[in-house]
């Protein structure tokens, strides 16, 4: 699934999640209501979770009706559902993310967009693999891991 809480990122959630179809025919696009509805959303059972949001200065997680959760409790939304990978996308500086995502502990793969580049760049991206941390950068094309 790809989503995001509010239609600043519209243009983002369409690119994104034609990048992800062209890999996964069922790709799921939403513009949610609210940082509530995420949990019902993710009883579909998503193995990717593609979230195009802002990340504030204290690492929660705003929706544009000012409901907040820290980047820890979208994680644990996630392990509950069996999401194998989330991933937050924006421009978020680091230290967002350090403050509000604790994924030690948790079996879930955790990419974290620092910053997009312009077109053709190499987007650079923080993985928290629960206790281990790799550093690693992506190319704009999404390939099938094996």
């Amino acid at each position: 699934m790809v989503c995001t809480l509010d239609n600043r990122f519209d243009d983002l959630l369409k690119e994104d999640s034609e990048i992800y179809g062209q890999y996964y025919k069922a790709t799921t696009t939403a513009l949610l209501p609210s940082i509530q509805a995420l949990p019902g959303r993710l009883d579909q059972r998503y193995d990717i979770v593609h979230l195009i949001c802002d990340v504030t200065e204290s690492g929660t997680i705003r929706d544009t009706n000012g409901h907040e959760v820290t980047g820890t409790e979208l994680i644990q939304f996630c392990c509950d559902q069996n999401v194998k990978l989330l991933w937050s996308a924006s421009d978020n500086p680091p230290e967002r993310y350090i403050k509000g995502f604790g994924a030690r502990g948790k079996r879930l793969n955790l990419a974290e967009l620092r910053r997009r580049m312009i077109e053709k760049s190499l987007n650079p991206f923080r993985i928290s693999l629960g206790n281990r941390r790799v550093y690693t950068t992506f190319a704009i094309e999404l390939k099938t891991l094996r």
